[in-house]
């Protein structure tokens, strides 16, 4: 069957106790999965030949390994393979399909060597109905999710030609499901330096319940600034039922 949702693939990263990994999500597929008629998980692993000493990818590599992957990525889908992902550590790059029941491993492996080239494919193909591994390998937690995300505004702003290093006021805002929740954080926040607003109501006929605190704080909104600030306010917000619902503030150009 074909794709029932437009792809939409972002990355972030991961220290483990052995090193850094890089991990490359379908995030798009979280809403569609498990897939029925695609029970069955392959991981194509290729070792790299010359990677970092970190275990990641060296910049004289990347390339080929791109075009690799993507032939992978073509023989797949002539399979009707759905491509999910991939975690680049420790010397490998692992890439994540989920294939139709019946497509075995020997009908698959001709293909994948020619497509491989120069990087001789280990294959693991199992059982994964529930698409288990997509959600526990492959799926950031909320904080790594909060750091793509900071990551994509902060982008945004460079794009827009700002200057990163200028401290202006940065606007957040949260969502809890009453009132007396949302008062209970007022006092956390603010002893963190936020200037907090009084907690606003559900609009009439929101058709939600949910009511919205919004805070403001200057910074310097650095990706490694805006990603320190954001898990600090989801460290203060764990366990009052709030839905952290993200920052932003007004591109500003000049000198640092």
């Amino acid at each position: 069957m074909p794709r029932t949702w437009r792809e939409g693939f972002d990355f972030y990263m991961v220290e483990f106790e052995d090193g850094p990994a890089s991990i490359m999500v379908d995030m798009a597929a979280a809403l569609h999965v498990p897939v029925p008629s695609h029970p069955d998980l392959l991981i194509v692993r290729m070792r790299m030949q010359r990677p970092q000493e970190s275990g990641l990818r060296s910049a004289e590599e990347a390339q080929r390994l791109f075009g690799v992957e993507d032939a992978v990525i073509a023989a797949l889908r002539l399979r009707d393979g759905l491509f999910v992902g991939r975690v680049v550590r420790a010397g490998s790059s692992d890439l994540f399909f989920y294939l139709p029941s019946g497509v075995t491993r020997e009908s698959v492996e001709p293909q994948l060597r020619v497509a491989c080239q120069e990087y001789p494919p280990s294959l693991s193909l199992a059982s994964d109905p529930e698409w288990t591994s997509y959600f526990e390998i492959l799926f950031p937690d909320r904080r790594d999710q909060q750091r793509m995300v900071n990551r994509r505004l902060c982008e945004r702003l460079q794009e827009q030609g700002d200057r990163p290093g200028l401290r202006r006021p940065v606007d957040h805002r949260a969502l809890f499901p009453g009132e007396i929740s949302a008062g209970a954080a007022v006092e956390s926040l603010r002893a963190e330096g936020f200037q907090v607003d009084d907690p606003s109501p559900p609009p009439p006929q929101s058709g939600h319940q949910m009511w919205a605190l919004e805070f403001h704080r200057p910074e310097s909104p650095t990706q490694e600034r805006m990603d320190e600030v954001t898990l600090q306010v989801l460290d203060l917000l764990e366990g009052t039922g709030a839905h952290y619902d993200g920052w932003n503030c007004a591109a500003v150009a000049g000198s640092a």
